[in-house]
């Protein structure tokens, strides 16, 4: 997983109590999640820009880690399929049929 500090915000601008700190998050799978937090400056006190950071990512890393775990079950889904051309489907199924392994032919074995 990778992380990058994308925003890091006084808010509101015209009169400040809070920054907003939002991250760039690179899942082990390379899909990305942005997230953002706001701590008032009564979370962050006295601290430095680099401690502000870490406040804000332990605020949503518990979040984030579930996320990749989640997202990193499966890369299948929404991709394109190709068929084994040694099937042959049949026609006039419709989109919501349920379609059983014994409608398709074997056409491989020739005997």
């Amino acid at each position: 997983m990778k992380v990058k500090v994308i925003r890091f915000d006084l808010y509101p601008k015209n009169d400040a109590n809070s920054y907003v700190i939002s991250f760039e998050v690179t899942l082990d799978n390379n899909k990305i999640l942005y997230k953002t937090t706001r701590l008032t400056f009564d979370d962050v006190g006295y601290k430095n820009e680099d401690e502000i950071v870490q406040l804000a990512w332990n605020n949503i890393k518990d979040n984030i880690v579930e996320e990749n775990k989640i997202k990193n079950k499966s890369n299948i889904l929404n991709t394109t399929f190709c068929v084994n051309d040694d099937y042959e489907l049949i026609e006039n199924t419709q989109e919501n049929d349920i379609i059983s392994p014994d409608i398709f032919t074997d056409t491989t074995n020739n005997e």
